[in-house]
């Protein structure tokens, strides 16, 4: 599908959510978007997302004709959104994860879906671009592997809100970072930028 349909109004978590299940898809919109981002730092001139179709639509022949076509249209938008938040050098990129209002215990699934599925976009170049991307940003990818396993258990709801808000904020930096140094021609008095070191948050296993 070509990009000349994808300015169009953002494509949200609940949105999403429900173009993936009408597609009968497993993956979960925080993975898709995970997936996109992941792609999107490491071939930032996929114009067309060939690079995570075969990832997220590679099912789409069994899918419903109708759903399989809006399930694309929704990712192809979000593909365009999130390159532009990226390029856009404001911080403006963020993470498609559950609102604020929803239970403390699917945000901790979705942003582990997130970075699951971000990791997983990292490696469309194979083991080598993958182990190339991890010995540039090591600390980084070993943080997002960590977090990609935490789920929600038994922690008070106060303790688990902040631990998540860090790193809902942590990834979303970090990600932006890795783009930016993965892109090339930097400005020459551009600093060179180091993924941010984390403290890690009480998030329990």
């Amino acid at each position: 599908m070509a990009m000349t349909e994808n300015k169009r109004e953002k494509v949200d978590h609940e949105t999403l959510s429900r173009a993936l299940e009408a597609a009968d898809s497993d993956t979960s919109a925080g993975e898709a978007h995970g997936v996109i981002s992941g792609v999107l730092c490491v071939s930032s001139d996929d114009r067309t997302g060939s690079k995570w179709v075969p990832i997220l639509l590679s099912d789409a022949a069994q899918m419903e004709p109708e759903a399989a076509k809006k399930l694309s249209l929704s990712l192809m938008v979000i593909h365009q959104h999130t390159l532009d938040a990226l390029k856009s050098g404001n911080f403006t990129f963020d993470l498609i994860v559950p609102d604020d209002d929803k239970p403390v215990a699917e945000r901790i699934t979705a942003l582990s879906d997130w970075c699951r599925g971000y990791l997983l976009g990292l490696s469309v170049h194979g083991p080598a671009g993958k182990q190339n991307l991890a010995a540039q940003k090591k600390e980084f990818v070993e943080d997002l592997i960590e977090i990609s396993n935490v789920q929600s258990g038994q922690e008070h709801e106060k303790d688990a809100e902040k631990d998540l808000m860090e790193l809902h904020e942590f990834v979303r930096v970090g990600v932006q970072m890795v783009f930016d140094e993965s892109q090339p021609d930097p400005a020459p008095d551009a600093g060179t930028k180091k993924p941010p070191r984390r403290e890690k948050p009480g998030t329990r296993h």
